[in-house]
C-alpha cells in the first residue's frame, strides 16, 4: 500500500481579527500576538464538506505521486484487511476554520 497524492483545499472567504472586535471587543493585535493568526477562512454559503472535500481531490490529482503521511484509520483497515489488491480509495479530512484536505490511494 502507499500514498498516491494528496491534496487540500482552502475557502477564498476570509474572516479578520476585526470582526472579532465587533462581536467582544477583542483588538484585532491582541489576537494576532497570541495566536499568529490574522484572518482564518470561512466556506460560502454553497460550500459544505461533500463540495470542498471533491475540491481537495480534483487539486490532488495533477499531483499524483507525491507522499504523505497515513492516518490511523488507514492504518487500522489495512491490518484488519478491509482493503485489496487493485482497490483505489478517496480519504478526506475536515479540520477547524472549514479547511479541508484530501488524499487518493491505490492499493496495491
Amino acid at each position: 500500500m502507499y500514498i498516491n497524492t494528496t491534496g487540500y483545499y482552502i475557502p477564498q472567504e476570509r474572516v479578520y481579527n476585526s470582526h472579532f472586535f465587533e462581536l467582544n471587543g477583542l483588538d484585532s493585535g491582541w489576537i494576532e500576538q497570541r495566536t499568529g493568526i490574522k484572518s482564518r477562512s470561512k466556506a460560502r454559503p454553497y460550500e459544505n464538506i461533500n463540495t470542498m472535500s471533491l475540491e481537495a481531490v480534483r487539486n490532488a490529482i495533477p499531483e499524483l505521486g507525491n507522499t504523505g503521511s497515513v492516518s490511523s484509520a488507514l492504518v487500522y483497515a489495512q491490518n484488519a484487511k478491509k482493503f485489496k489488491e487493485g482497490d483505489l480509495v478517496a480519504m478526506t479530512v475536515f479540520g477547524g476554520g472549514y479547511s479541508t484536505g484530501a488524499c487518493l490511494i491505490s492499493i496495491g
